[in-house]
């Protein structure tokens, strides 16, 4: 049964004629009377006697036209609002980011964006990692932009990339090792390294004592930081340096404060994306990539 032979019954109805009908829905008067007996076929009852001169619905065919109609203006509707979904009208657009990775390009990606969607409502929520897997999961996120070391499913997932980023050594800018583009672990040795608190960056966490364990027994290990304004802060008196992602680079005024050193023990590089569920794609989503995209280029950020 297909909703254009239902949609075919309507109008044959109305038209009690297979000739005006094939006119008014630029066809043939065959194929409406094929279709029309492919539907009673599939329904097991007759819809409409015919002769020469004038086409009636039957009694069972009175019955379901009903709910042939019902079907077809569902059907309608949902279409319209597929439309309107794809091209992102009257839409609330919840993302939530990373920080660090995209805070200072958001503001002038919002600005273009409004420009050509102001009927979109935009609501941002700052995360972790943890809770850019987590808003995905229970669905309180559209959008997320976030770290792709831990790898999203793509069969679950559409996953955008924006730019490429790598585990960093940071130390302040007047530390032994600021000079250096990167560091070995052995570097480190000795060094007092400052960690979040476990109630902080929970992902992050484990991926960075992984990392630095063959090192472990030959350094200060700190985790006392709550919150990334704190383990900057604290980086800052001179006493700490840390392991994070790059990206937090992009915080405020940090690129200019501290010194960013590749870890060569470290992968060399994985990726910040933007990701959404597959079955909540829509063409708006991509404008929102691409306009970041664009911006993170103008930034020189590669």
């Amino acid at each position: 049964m297909q909703i254009s032979h239902l949609r075919e019954m309507i109008v044959l109805a109305q038209n009690h004629s297979f000739t005006q009908t094939a006119i008014q829905l630029y066809t043939t008067q065959s194929a409406i009377s094929k279709h029309i007996s492919a539907l009673e076929q599939d329904l097991g009852v007759a819809l409409f006697l015919r002769d020469r001169n004038n086409v009636e619905l039957t009694d069972a065919g009175s019955i379901f036209i009903e709910y042939a109609q019902r079907v077809v203006n569902d059907y309608n509707e949902g279409i319209v609002a597929l439309n309107r979904f794809n091209a992102g009208i009257n839409r609330n657009i919840t993302v939530g980011y990373l920080a660090g990775a995209v805070s200072a390009f958001l503001p002038e990606v919002v600005s273009r964006f409004m420009e050509s969607h102001s009927c979109i409502n935009l609501e941002f929520h700052t995360q972790e990692i943890d809770g850019t897997f987590s808003g995905l999961e229970d669905d309180s996120l559209d959008m997320v932009i976030t770290t792709e070391y831990i790898k999203f499913p793509t069969t679950i997932y559409h996953v955008e990339k924006l730019y490429r980023d790598h585990i960093a050594v940071i130390v302040p800018k007047d530390h032994r090792l600021a000079s250096r583009e990167s560091v070995h672990l052995k570097d480190l040795i000795g060094e007092k390294i400052i960690f979040s608190s476990p109630s902080f960056m929970i992902r992050e966490a484990p991926i960075i004592e992984n990392l630095i364990a063959p090192i472990r027994d030959k350094i200060t290990l700190v985790q006392s930081a709550n919150d990334i304004w704190s383990l900057f802060m604290l980086i800052s008196s001179g006493r700490y340096v840390t392991v994070l992602f790059d990206h937090v680079r992009n915080y405020s005024d940090f690129d200019q404060r501290f010194a960013f050193l590749r870890l060569e023990e470290a992968p060399k590089h994985f990726d910040v994306v933007a990701v959404w569920k597959r079955r909540a794609e829509s063409d708006v989503m991509m404008d929102l990539v691409t306009l970041l995209r664009d911006v993170i280029s103008e930034r020189g950020v590669l």
